[in-house]
């Protein structure tokens, strides 16, 4: 299990760096709700298919929660559940407070103690420090 948190620490590196360099350095000037989504969208959706597309490769048979705010989750088997842009608003906002989230559900409940944070600014991490026990 540690070469996947290992392997996983390095993809939500390479995302959270796709995302750090394509952050505008303004806030977005959005006049609706919609021009925003639309802006989040064209920025969020290349990240999130990175993400899914190296973890897949990684974990070929775990399954995927498309809904990041799921109240319940499949109990057996293994599911990632993601966020490529954790922190939307603050992303859009050109403020640091966002990050790439990753958690590897197995039967119900992450293998890890915590999921897997990566800010890429102002270059953060959590990642687990040990299996759980």
């Amino acid at each position: 299990m540690l070469e996947t948190l290992a392997a996983v620490e390095r993809i939500v590196r390479e995302v959270g760096r796709e995302l750090a360099g394509r952050q505008a350095a303004e806030p977005l000037a959005a006049a609706t709700a919609e021009e925003a989504r639309a802006a989040f969208e064209a920025l969020d959706r290349p990240a999130a298919l990175l993400l899914r597309e190296r973890l897949t490769e990684l974990r070929p048979r775990a399954g995927w929660l498309d809904d990041e705010w799921a109240r319940e989750v499949p109990g057996a088997g293994e599911w990632w559940l993601c966020d490529a842009t954790d922190g939307a608003v603050q992303y859009l906002s050109a403020l640091p407070q966002w990050a790439v989230t990753v958690t590897l559900l197995r039967d119900g409940a992450p293998p890890w103690r915590w999921c897997t944070l990566r800010s890429p600014v102002p270059r953060t991490a959590r990642w687990p420090a040990a299996a759980p026990g």
